[in-house]
């Protein structure tokens, strides 16, 4: 009597050796394409879009001067483009504005300067104006002429009111509107009322003032004679 005995391989492993393979065959593959995908997605993606944001943090942290990669020739680097662009603008801007300032301090040094030269000025043809009417209330014109005592106040106030309208003139110079005299003036007789209004300051003072002329002198020059 014989005996067939016929072993057949059980279907699981089969299928579970088939689904080895199958993994091996293709799951790997797939794996192998994923880490290249990502790869190049953090290289052509992710990457640009990083420096982009670390860029913007450290202009919003003050550092304008910075520039990014424009070398790539996709959305990103026309968007890298404009970023640098707008980074140029806002830069010449910056420059303007501290030039802005600059002028602006400037200015403002030069009216405070002006105000107290004008203040300073002041005082002298006020002085000479109080001096002079002390004089006369004084009785001093009894040994001199009232005339002589008297046109030195006119003339000082004249001085004084001239420099009143320079502090006026201030708004016309930042305008370009102010115009300059250019009449014809006699410099002996600018002198000689410089020296009036200086003689009673000096003298109540104690210190001399002499007018001295290096002779020939022109008898007419064309000037402005209130701020000459």
């Amino acid at each position: 009597e014989i005996i067939l005995d016929l072993y057949h391989y059980p279907i699981q492993r089969i299928i579970k050796n088939q689904r080895k393979k199958i993994v091996l065959y293709i799951g790997i593959p797939f794996i192998i394409f994923g880490f290249i995908l990502s790869a190049l997605i953090r290289l052509l993606v992710t990457k640009p879009i990083l420096e982009l944001v670390s860029a913007t943090k450290s202009v919003s942290e003050g550092n304008i001067s910075l520039r990014i990669n424009t070398s790539r020739k996709d959305e990103f680097g026309y968007l890298s483009q404009f970023f640098n662009k707008m980074l140029d603008n806002l830069q010449e801007k910056q420059k303007e504005l501290a030039q802005a300032v600059s002028t602006a301090e400037t200015a403002n040094s030069e009216k405070s300067r002006f105000l107290a030269n004008i203040s300073h000025e002041m005082r002298t043809p006020l002085m000479t104006i109080i001096g002079y009417a002390e004089l006369i209330d004084e009785g001093a014109g009894k040994s001199e002429s009232p005339t002589n005592l008297i046109k030195p106040i006119v003339r000082s106030s004249h001085h004084l009111q001239n420099i009143v309208n320079d502090v006026l003139d201030l708004a016309k110079i930042e305008s370009g509107q102010l115009l300059l005299e250019n009449i014809a003036t006699n410099p002996i007789e600018i002198i000689n009322e410089i020296y009036e209004t200086m003689f009673l300051r000096s003298q109540k003072k104690g210190i001399e003032i002499i007018k001295i002329f290096n002779l020939p002198l022109p008898k007419v020059i064309y000037t402005d004679p209130t701020r000459l």
